[in-house]
């Protein structure tokens, strides 16, 4: 599904084929979050979930995995979108399954749709062309050159045994069953603050089961050193996963880079995607509570 636009009764979806075309426009809610407020880089975003019928409303299933980049050419297919969903929302097309679910989707004229990011670049939807860069993106880039990371020789050579070990064992498969992404490593801490997690605890989740736990040293959270570590580990057991999802956003881009380049030198072609994992809501960490009583 493609998400394009959050409004106050759900989020706007659109079914995408596996040749990329455009089908239907559902509105989608989330029974303890709003799918379109998952994606803090901005919409359109592109995602694996599935949709279910909950009373007069569509919802989906709580499991919802972004697809950072599809291999099209976003400068004609954004426009196509655009078009595709204006049209649904200006003829009422819009699949919502019920009256009360589509009440406030046209309270007045549709909305104009969003400013979006699309590969750190400002882009508006009434303007085909790309604009200026992300003013932080700029301002990093004009310090720093574009993205300069450093890495330390311990995490270099660290990175370098789980690039080793993967040419060897392979990256497991990367596939979908009934609407779940397969074999995904997930870092996940217990709290995110000292007062909630003040052991200092992390579970790993593999296929979404506890798989293992460690316990960091920083007072808040882990580092690409210990995310290296319990990488190292992993593979050592079982094999590099196609899919790594650390819920601590500083890491996510250091660690894409330092696999890549590492994983590029020992000849692994198989593409390993490194995703932020986001921490829990408010409503979803109220509705889990609620779930367990």
């Amino acid at each position: 599904f493609m998400v394009t636009n959050v409004f106050k009764t759900g989020s706007i979806m659109v079914k995408i084929s596996e040749d990329f075309e455009l089908g239907s426009v559902y509105l989608v809610k989330g029974q303890a979050s709003v799918i379109g407020e998952l994606f803090s880089h901005g919409l359109p975003s592109t995602c694996h979930t599935t949709i279910l019928p909950m009373y007069d409303f569509l919802v989906y299933d709580g499991i919802c995995m972004r697809v950072p980049q599809l291999p099209i050419d976003y400068g004609s297919f954004l426009p196509r979108l655009k078009a595709h969903v204006q049209k649904a929302l200006d003829q009422r097309t819009v699949i919502t399954r019920g009256k009360s679910s589509a009440q406030g989707l046209w309270n007045s004229d549709p909305p104009p749709l969003p400013m979006v990011i699309n590969d750190g670049k400002a882009l508006d939807w009434s303007n085909t062309g790309y604009e200026t860069w992300n003013e932080s993106v700029k301002d990093r880039d004009s310090r720093n050159g574009p993205g300069v990371i450093e890495f330390s020789e311990r995490q270099k050579k660290k990175a370098m045994q789980i690039a080793k070990l993967t040419k060897r064992k392979g990256v497991l498969n990367d596939h979908v069953n009934h609407g779940t992404m397969c074999n995904t490593f997930v870092f996940r801490r217990y709290g995110y603050t000292v007062e909630e997690n003040p052991e200092r605890g992390c579970i790993l989740l593999f296929n979404q089961e506890a798989y293992d736990m460690f316990q960091f040293s920083d007072g808040l959270t882990y580092n690409l050193d210990e995310v290296l570590d319990q990488l190292l580990g992993f593979v050592k057991k079982i094999a590099m996963p196609p899919i790594i999802m650390p819920d601590e956003f500083s890491v996510v881009e250091p660690l894409n880079k330092i696999l890549k380049e590492s994983l590029e030198a020992v000849g692994v072609d198989d593409e390993v995607k490194i995703l932020y994992y986001p921490p829990p809501t408010e409503e979803e960490e109220r509705f889990a509570a609620m779930s367990m009583y």
